[in-house]
């Protein structure tokens, strides 16, 4: 009886602790999908002021002279090969097979052409407020084209992407947290069987009359072995 109880018993903890082990690596998981979810959300945030970036530093450009205008040209510089950088990255995740959302696949391929074309009239207006031969009339409506392309559809669509983003994010971790309530509910299942169909059946009504049939039978060898020390011990004292 206890060879079979321990058996059973081994086989449940067994389960349990496979599925507890489950369950902590789809915690792990969560947290860092979470994290990168965080941190995709925020690049994409970024996009939205590195484009504003772009038009504040074509107007800023336009309006200035000398060193200033070099300053501002740098500052385009930077801001355009930032977004240029941050998109490709965004857009590996959209149209990763991890990501399995069309939505995020279809507006980065509208996104494409956005960044590709802000980004494009942005070194041309760079290139133009830098040379000399080129007149304040022209640097002025490259400069307004740029604050165009940076401003509009493309500011939306940008938006639309930080949202799909998090929706994205959203729905993986209720996926994980709902494969992890799963796993747990299964634990306590499992260990609410084993006390149903383990401990209950070895510990019925058989196997406790067997048992007190055992400690009854050592109880009556353990009383034959007083008995018979104590009838030694009257022999001597007799004798």
């Amino acid at each position: 009886v206890y060879r079979r109880v321990t058996m059973r018993y081994a086989l449940a903890v067994g389960l349990i602790g496979v599925l507890a082990l489950g369950s902590g690596m789809l915690l792990g998981g969560l947290a860092t999908r979470h994290a990168r979810d965080s941190e995709v959300t925020a690049t994409a945030s970024k996009q939205r002021k590195l484009a504003l970036d772009i038009a504040l530093a074509a107007r800023d450009a336009a309006e200035e002279t000398g060193s200033e205008r070099a300053k501002q040209i740098v500052l385009l510089g930077e801001a355009s090969d930032a977004l240029e950088a941050q998109h490709r990255v965004l857009r590996d995740v959209a149209m990763s097979d991890a990501s399995g959302n069309d939505d995020l696949r279809l507006i980065y391929q509208y996104l494409d052409s956005g960044v590709a074309g802000l980004v494009g009239v942005a070194r041309d207006f760079a290139r133009d407020a830098a040379s000399p031969d080129v007149s304040a009339s022209a640097i002025n409506s490259e400069a307004r084209e740029v604050e165009r392309q940076a401003g509009g559809s493309f500011q939306s669509r940008l938006e639309r992407a930080v949202r799909l983003h998090i929706a994205a994010g959203a729905a993986a971790g209720q996926t994980i947290i709902d494969l992890n309530l799963a796993l747990t509910l299964a634990i306590l299942a499992l260990l609410a069987l084993t006390v149903q169909l383990i401990f209950r059946p070895a510990l019925g009504p058989g196997a406790v009359q067997h048992m007190l049939h055992k400690a009854g039978g050592a109880a009556d060898i353990q009383m034959d072995i007083v008995f018979g020390v104590g009838q030694d011990a009257g022999g001597i004292q007799g004798g």
